[in-house]
């Protein structure tokens, strides 16, 4: 495919609209090529260089070329500049003044270049960014003599210490890599994890235990993979004291800085998603209040990061206390929300939310409309991963069989199956398989499912009984099946099984 194609696609709708605003900030042109190349690519597939010139008007392919290198200089430059908008570490500021300083000391303007240079090495020592600093340093000491810098040795001192802590970062690099090897092998040979023990054993054989606690970044790091483990395999029973004990020793030992808030609300979210994941609601609303009482800290620097995590959650929460209308109500003044911007991943996940809960009321015609006004399966893929349109595609099977289509709703489990076949090939996920097969069972001869033969059908195949720890929204649509071979209302079904109330074995 053509490179610059590849980028193109990579830009939502959003993206699309603002980096047509920004290929025109230097001066308005009533004709750009570059910006006809870009609306070309961005409908159209790549062609051969002499369609692509003849399509744009340009006279030949040098010409074309040209405009090539134009559109990617404006590319980059944007992405850059969304990237430095979008990092919370500070990292992409401190890049953007080191090129400043160069081009200043470039320009022999000393006093001014040592200013930013002095400014930028706190900012990067605030953020313990051990490799700019590194950088930094030697650049000051490049650049010594000068009567704006400080004592040399005091710098090259400086720069040693700074050495230990990359060296530290490098060695929790390396215990990150193994991990995620190791948890990967595990989980591709379906063998038990022990989260917590794999963890450990390679933290004091790098010697990175007691750092771990003292480094609210590396922590967050090493616990983001244990919880992506988790989060694949359905099965948050290792992950949640694991957590919870980290969090606590580098809170009780060594707390958490301004400049580490973002990582104690990462953490902060994970312990109170882990605890809901596990059933445990009360002690997850517990975790909650902390978590929201630390996204008010600090002129909420980063509340339009962390409040949709924190208010979707409270509503899964509330959905299962038997509270679904605060939940609905929740979402709808979530998207509708004007003081901040939700990404595409919230927003996203705020629509499919608001659409399940509307199919827990059996509102399924209101349901139908909120997913008809998502994106594309493609865009849905692209952000939220496969997984996720399989759940989105099954609740929209589901919905269209309430609505009467069973044709349209037959179809869709066809083609579910053709284009998920993969995914749901893998033993972790063969209850979907069965799951889809048991529907299309009772949506051909709804007589073919009855109470005196539904767990014996069922039996070995869609185990989703407490212990097993499948995800809530999983439980859902077992919840969804059941109602309709019991005559039992189906939000009502699905509260007994998740709060334990079903005692029939599954």
């Amino acid at each position: 495919m053509d490179k610059i194609k590849e980028i193109i696609r990579t830009l939502e709708a959003d993206d699309v609209r603002e980096f047509r605003s920004f290929i025109h900030r230097q001066k308005k042109k009533k004709s750009r090529k570059d910006l006809d190349l870009f609306e070309f690519l961005l409908k159209n597939e790549a062609d051969k260089p002499a369609v692509i010139t003849e399509k744009i008007g340009v006279p030949n392919k040098e010409a074309y070329y040209a405009v090539r290198k134009r559109l990617l200089r404006h590319l980059t430059d944007f992405i850059v500049l969304k990237r430095m908008d979008d990092d919370p570490t500070a990292s992409s500021s401190i890049m953007g003044s080191i090129s400043l300083v160069r081009y200043l000391l470039s320009k022999k303007a000393d006093e001014l270049a040592w200013h930013y240079l002095l400014k930028v090495e706190t900012l990067a020592e605030s953020h313990e960014q051990f490799a700019l600093l590194n950088n930094i340093y030697l650049l000051q000491i490049r650049n010594i003599p000068s009567k704006y810098a400080p004592d040399a040795k005091s710098i090259i001192e400086k720069y040693k210490i700074n050495r230990a802590l990359l060296e530290e970062d490098e060695r929790v690099l390396f215990a990150h890599s193994i991990i995620r090897q190791r948890l990967h092998e595990r989980r591709v040979e379906s063998k038990a994890i022990n989260i917590q023990r794999t963890i450990q054993k390679i933290l004091i054989e790098y010697d990175l235990a007691e750092v771990l606690i003292k480094r609210p970044r590396l922590l967050y790091n090493i616990v983001s993979i244990a919880r992506s483990v988790a989060i694949t395999i359905a099965d948050f029973r290792d992950f949640e004291p694991y957590i919870i004990e980290q969090y606590k020793a580098a809170e009780e030992k060594y707390g958490f800085s301004k400049h580490h808030h973002f990582y104690k609300l990462s953490l902060l979210y994970m312990i109170a998603h882990a605890l809901y994941r596990n059933r445990k609601f009360v002690e997850s609303q517990e975790w909650l209040a902390v978590f929201y009482q630390s996204i008010l800290q600090y002129n909420r620097s980063h509340y339009n990061r962390f409040y949709p995590q924190y208010l979707m959650l409270l509503a899964a929460i509330r959905s299962f206390e038997g509270k679904l209308d605060e939940a609905i109500q929740m979402h709808e003044t979530l998207l509708k929300e004007e003081d901040f911007k939700l990404n595409i991943e919230d927003k996203l996940t705020a629509i499919l939310n608001l659409a399940t809960y509307y199919g827990f009321k059996t509102d399924y015609d209101k349901a139908r409309e909120i997913l008809w006004s998502m994106p594309t399966d493609r865009t849905c893929e692209k952000n939220m991963g496969k997984e996720w349109l399989l759940k989105k595609n099954m609740i929209e099977m589901l919905a269209q069989y309430e609505l009467g289509n069973d044709d349209i709703a037959l179809n869709r489990i066809r083609s579910i199956e053709r284009y998920f076949d993969d995914f749901i090939r893998r033993p972790q996920n063969m209850y979907v398989k069965h799951f889809l097969f048991a529907v299309r069972s009772y949506m051909n001869n709804p007589n073919a499912l009855q109470a005196d033969n539904f767990y014996e059908f069922l039996e070995g195949k869609f185990d989703l009984s407490p212990e097993k720890h499948h995800s809530i929204i999983d439980m859902s649509f077992y919840a969804w099946l059941k109602s309709k071979v019991f005559k039992q209302a189906y939000y009502k079904v699905l509260l007994d099984q998740i709060n334990g109330g079903d005692e029939e074995p599954v």
